[in-house]
């Protein structure tokens, strides 16, 4: 019913109901039928927003219970509303139904349930996942991020530790072969700089001798590969000594 702008619901008994939440089916063409909550004085709360209710966030639309609500904004903020009308939290969600509210895509959901809408590269599963404006982007190519470059494939994550064709510059950089390093950071490369001190000399020799005859040793292979075959030997090795020795006729690649 509604007496003097408010509205209540009154049961079998004749009363009306108090801070109590109600299916209200018996609308009598007053509101939508659904769920709704009374305050103390048994008057409908018909407020927007989300409440907490068993641990969840609960989205209330002018009053009423709205599952599968999708992609809603409150406050500035952007939510995802699932089948059950809650917040999902602390989750990445396909995001299908937008309300037109933001692209389709994958996002991020806080432990608050808001969303994450930032431009960062995400560590998720040892790999470096890039979302820009929160919003999972894959293929998105060569990126700028503080100063650094990085390159994009087509899941999304940052390319590490190679050296490829770059065809996806959007504007950044010429097309061109570039390599990424274990960070993923893209690398100007210095030939026979084997342990990534800006000089070539014999100790980049040795620890490619090291390298090829001894596991787990940490070099910069790029840079190691010094004749162009993709593979970092007692080849490369030799000639880096002879770079150092001052061999005229010596051409690391």
């Amino acid at each position: 019913i509604e007496l003097d702008g408010d509205y209540y619901y009154i049961d079998e008994e004749g009363t009306a109901v108090t801070d109590s939440k109600v299916d209200v089916v018996k609308t009598n063409d007053l509101k939508p039928e659904g769920t709704y909550r009374f305050d103390e004085e048994g008057k409908a709360i018909l407020t927007t927003e989300l409440v907490e209710e068993d641990g969840k966030l609960t989205y209330y639309e002018e009053g009423r219970l709205t599952k599968d609500a999708g992609l809603i904004e409150l406050d500035g903020d952007y939510y995802y509303i699932d089948e059950e009308g809650t917040a999902v939290t602390d989750s990445k969600v396909d995001v299908v139904k937008t309300n037109d509210l933001k692209p389709e895509g994958t996002y991020r959901f806080d432990e608050e349930g808001k969303a994450i809408l930032t431009t960062e590269l995400v560590d998720e599963d040892g790999k470096l996942t890039y979302y820009e404006e929160g919003r999972l982007a894959k293929d998105a190519g060569l990126i700028e991020l503080d100063g650094d470059y990085y390159y994009i494939d087509e899941n999304g994550a940052a390319v590490t530790d190679t050296k490829m064709l770059v065809e996806k510059t959007n504007g950044l950089k010429p097309e061109g072969t570039y390599c990424f390093g274990d960070d993923g950071k893209l690398f100007d490369r210095l030939p026979g700089d084997a342990d990534d001190n800006q000089v070539v000399d014999l100790d980049d020799a040795l620890l490619v001798l090291e390298y090829d005859s001894t596991e787990g040793v940490k070099i910069n292979r790029f840079n190691a590969d010094v004749n162009g075959d993709d593979v970092v030997d007692i080849n490369d090795a030799l000639l880096i000594m002879q770079y150092d020795a001052g061999w005229d006729d010596v051409e690391l690649i």
